[in-house]
């Protein structure tokens, strides 16, 4: 009987036993589908914020947009509401046409004095659609389309993350943000600029000269003491450090 009773107890712990055994293995599969499903959510979360970033470049295009047809509806009223008055003059002698003088530069000030620079190759190889993309929206930049220049470099960044061209893309956006008076913006892409280290090339000392005029801009004062400490410490002999040394108070 001592002995029948030691079976019933010793086939009990062997079923709970391989009870566990199951329920151990039933969790590793819930914990592996839980991680599986983890990993799809990241996925998503980053396609959702390259589309947030692809739709902020939309909003300023059309921002931009409005503002120039409130503008030419603007002067098509004044236009309209003033009246056209002919007065007949006595034909008078053509006046000597004046010298020819070379337009004026695109860029403001600062911009005569510091140059464009060739932008820099940065490194790896580049596709031929690659540089084809890169160029189409660094063209919106050139004929001064800031924020069709936005939308473009923007695009090109989400499509093209690893690309060779990306420091340069990231300097461009910069320069379309900072002529829309979009300080903020601009100083966050000078500074993913620099973060590209040897590969920004001469966009480096370029974006921190106008880091400092940005963070000035926005009131940051001890931002833009700490950009112009780093580029005078780092890039002292060029262009951008001696401007700054001939603008600083002494």
């Amino acid at each position: 009987m001592r002995y029948g009773r030691r079976a019933i107890v010793a086939v009990l712990v062997g079923a709970l036993w391989l009870a566990g055994c199951a329920q151990d293995q039933k969790l590793k599969q819930q914990l592996s589908e839980l991680q599986t499903q983890v990993n799809e959510l990241q996925g998503t979360l980053s396609d959702i914020n390259l589309r947030m970033e692809e739709l902020n470049s939309s909003l300023f295009v059309l921002r931009e947009t409005s503002r120039t047809n409130r503008d030419a509806i603007k002067k098509m009223q004044q236009e309209l509401s003033s009246p056209t008055v002919y007065i007949d003059q006595p034909a008078e002698p053509p006046a000597p046409a004046p010298p020819v003088m070379a337009p004026p530069p695109k860029s403001a000030e600062l911009d005569r004095a510091l140059p464009p620079l060739p932008l820099p190759a940065g490194s790896g190889k580049v596709a031929g659609d690659e540089e084809k993309a890169f160029q189409t929206a660094v063209q919106q930049l050139d004929k001064q389309n800031w924020g069709l220049a936005v939308y473009d470099l923007n695009a090109f960044v989400a499509q093209h993350p690893n690309s060779a061209y990306l420091p340069r893309a990231r300097y461009s956006l910069g320069e379309a943000y900072r002529r829309l008076a979009e300080h903020a913006q601009a100083a966050r892409e000078y500074e993913r600029c620099l973060a590209a280290g040897e590969t920004a090339g001469p966009y480096a000392p370029r974006s921190l000269f106008w880091l400092i005029q940005c963070y000035t801009q926005l009131g940051l004062s001890e931002k833009a003491q700490q950009a112009q400490k780093r580029l005078l410490h780092e890039y002292p002999d060029s262009p951008e450090a001696k401007k700054t040394q001939l603008e600083s108070p002494r």
